[in-house]
């Protein structure tokens, strides 16, 4: 796959990895999760989100300079 100068990506049917320099990204697709190493030392471990049914009373207040 095409890519940013020094970026590697490597995709598959369940994985998508992306690598530049130190830092490497692995994307599981099912279930998804991402891990993230730099210089081989694992920083984050199956990161994930979830979502839930219902419904929310939150405002967004937008924060300006």
């Amino acid at each position: 796959m095409p890519g940013m100068s020094g970026t590697a990506i490597s995709a598959g049917a369940e994985r998508v990895v992306l690598e530049r320099g130190p830092l490497r990204i692995e994307v599981d697709l099912r279930p998804f999760s991402f891990t993230i190493r730099r210089a081989g030392r694992r920083v984050i471990r199956n990161a994930s989100v979830w979502v839930a049914d219902g419904t929310s009373s939150d405002h967004f207040v937008q924060m300006t300079e």
